[in-house]
């Protein structure tokens, strides 16, 4: 991942956090606006340090773009969360399953995220079946795109 596009990561993810944005997570409730920004938003500055620890921890090369749109995609499938979602971490999800799809071993991939994402589901305020959402899909369009590529 390019480090410039860390650094607008970044910096959006501060400045929201800074500018005490009125915008918020996405809820059933939600309106349209809130799945495409809600992984630049957090809920304190502990969830984003957390996020961005992970994002600038990343030394493969990932695409950002299609993690983000797998987010959003995820974003209106049905969820458990009785609070609005907020956080990157769907879209680093989103890019790990694509960084595992690429080799094509699910049994791997399955031993590598799903732990984590089974103690995320435990955690209360965290959409544990958001971080699942993204991981999968993201993990059946890599695996997809360069199978039949």
């Amino acid at each position: 991942m390019d480090v410039r596009v860390k650094l607008l990561l970044t910096t959006l993810s501060v400045v929201l956090l800074t500018a005490g944005s009125r915008l918020e997570g996405f809820s059933a409730h939600g309106g349209l606006l809130p799945h495409f920004t809600y992984s630049f938003l957090h809920a304190n500055v502990w969830h984003m340090a957390a996020n961005l620890f992970v994002l600038w921890g990343v030394r493969q090369r990932m695409n950002v773009t299609v993690g983000y749109v797998i987010a959003v995609a995820a974003s209106w499938m049905p969820m458990w969360a009785d609070k609005p979602t907020v956080g990157m971490s769907g879209m680093l999800f989103a890019m790990f399953g694509i960084m595992w799809g690429k080799t094509g071993r699910w049994k791997e991939y399955l031993k590598a995220g799903m732990p984590v994402i089974l103690i995320m589901m435990l955690i209360p305020n965290v959409n544990g079946l958001l971080h699942l959402y993204c991981y999968i899909l993201g993990f059946v369009f890599s695996f997809l795109r360069f199978k039949v590529c």
